[in-house]
């Protein structure tokens, strides 16, 4: 898998009130909902550091899949957020855990 030169940017900051109350997985719900019948893609990717467990939490419950480990190579090297983590979901894998639900 290799990503495109398409791209939906979903990166919400939440307030701490707002934490473990379900938004940030709404909202990347429907930005695949978007991406996948409005937009066509095939697939999409998203990508975090890998110290930021919530929001790996939040792609693994949108029914992403683990791909790759990368630094980012816009941050210095011994940044605690250099290293990355990259996730993937393919249109057919979605439609098929929305024909699930």
């Amino acid at each position: 898998m290799k990503p495109s030169s398409s791209i939906l940017l979903f990166s919400p900051s939440w307030t701490q009130a707002a934490w473990g109350r379900g938004f940030a997985t709404e909202g990347a719900k429907a930005c695949l909902a978007y991406g996948f019948s409005d937009l066509k893609f095939k697939e999409v990717y998203s990508f975090t550091a890998t110290i930021n467990e919530p929001s790996q939490n939040v792609m693994r419950k949108i029914g992403m899949q683990f791909v790759d480990y990368f630094d980012h190579p816009r941050l210095e090297p011994g940044s605690p957020l250099r290293k990355h983590v990259l996730y993937c979901i393919q249109r057919d894998s979605a439609a098929s855990r929305e024909t699930d639900a």
